[in-house]
């Protein structure tokens, strides 16, 4: 009940992904474009040809089970959904589990021989932290299936939009977000160097 939690003012603001449309009577912001990543332990035989090769081996991935980030266990109307089917426009893997949230991933996956996919700058988290190895994905978006970036927004309702508080907050959002887009790019302009 996100948009309405938004327009009673329970809540004042969100993150949410530019994948879904928005309501009338909502804005956004735009901060930080973030492609995907398949994801799974270090020690995984996937990670270790990907380190070799520098490339996914997609006939052993298609033979692994998955972890879906996912509300559709529940009995709710599915709101959001990620797998490999975000990326590349159809399902190849089974499902192993479902969860609703991206932070339990690492602990499945460092138990398990089961793949993910997430947004890349949250797999670089947990890659910092040595949980798991990560892959970036480049689909073939010229093929019209599947979706190559995805946009992380800040959302609010119109009853704050002209509140000046609510707008210093959106500019330190915002200010932070290109700091951190920098250092992304950043960092993507060094593993291309490589």
């Amino acid at each position: 009940h996100l948009f309405e939690k938004l327009e009673s003012g329970e809540i004042d603001a969100a993150i949410y992904p530019s994948s879904r449309k928005l309501p009338a009577g909502m804005h956004e912001l735009k901060l930080i474009r973030m492609g995907y990543a398949l994801c799974t332990r270090p020690d995984h035989p996937i990670a270790l040809k990907w380190r070799e090769t520098g490339r996914i081996p997609w006939k052993d991935v298609n033979r692994c089970r998955k972890i879906q980030v996912s509300n559709r266990g529940s009995s709710q109307y599915e709101i959001y959904s990620m797998d490999e089917k975000t990326v590349v426009g159809e399902e190849l893997l089974d499902r192993a589990i479902a969860v609703p949230f991206f932070l339990v991933v690492p602990g499945i996956l460092e138990e398990t021989d089961c793949v993910a996919v997430l947004p890349l700058l949250t797999a670089r988290l947990f890659e910092s932290e040595d949980r798991i190895a990560v892959m970036p994905l480049h689909p073939q978006t010229e093929l019209g299936r599947g979706r190559e970036t995805f946009w992380a927004r800040l959302i609010w309702h119109e009853r704050v939009d002209r509140d000046p508080a609510m707008a210093w907050l959106r500019g330190l959002i915002k200010a932070n977000a290109e700091r951190i887009g920098d250092c992304l790019d950043a960092g993507a302009d060094d593993a291309e160097e490589q």
